[in-house]
């Protein structure tokens, strides 16, 4: 199956090129197979929201982040929590069933659906199918909130001692406490960009 929120890169050519000069020069690629340590700190700029549902803004922005494990990731991405006690969980297993809320409208006729309660591990799990790929994606936070790439910013470098690591990618609202922020991590495709941008 085909996950959408993994392999978040693309190359572009410009044409005419860049002019290069002592402001405007290329970054640096990381070697293959390199990996940032936990509590590496790194850089992501861009011209994104500046809050979680802000608007963008016309000034570069940057802001300093540490990067956590994969295992850290998925944690904070995965917060849900289902209480046994006050919630029941149904699914049905093929999809295309379920009460919903999602990108349709509402309909005048009654509707009727059969699901099938599950446990509240079962659920979870569907809930939480984010599953972060330690390969291909790079996890950072800013422990207590507030700092971190936000809409708008997608596509942006996240930089370590000048060298491109990350691709911003996706996370969770921008900026939330616990949170993860999640990157492409470019030691991954560093092959795959030598090969189609014939650099």
């Amino acid at each position: 199956m085909f996950d959408k929120l993994d392999y978040d890169i693309a190359l572009l050519k410009v044409d005419p090129p860049f002019r290069l000069n002592e402001k405007i020069y290329p970054i640096r690629l990381p070697e293959a197979g390199v990996e940032l340590s936990e509590g590496a700190t790194v850089t992501v700029t861009g011209w994104g929201a500046t809050s979680e549902n802000g608007s963008a803004t016309s000034n570069l922005q940057r802001v300093d982040l540490t990067v956590i494990t994969p295992q850290q990731c998925e944690e904070s991405l995965s917060p849900i929590g289902i209480h046994e006690e006050t919630m029941l969980c149904t699914w049905f297993p093929g999809g295309g069933k379920d009460a919903c809320q999602e990108n349709g409208s509402a309909t005048s006729n009654l509707q009727r659906v059969d699901l099938t309660v599950i446990t509240p591990q079962q659920c979870e799990e569907s809930l939480s199918p984010i599953g972060i790929h330690e390969e291909t994606m790079l996890c950072t936070w800013f422990p207590g909130g507030g700092k971190d790439a936000c809409q708008g910013d997608s596509g942006g470098p996240l930089v370590h001692d000048n060298v491109l690591v990350g691709i911003v990618s996706w996370g969770i609202g921008c900026a939330r406490a616990g949170n993860a922020g999640v990157f492409t991590k470019v030691s991954h495709f560093r092959d795959w960009i030598f090969h189609y941008s014939g650099v």
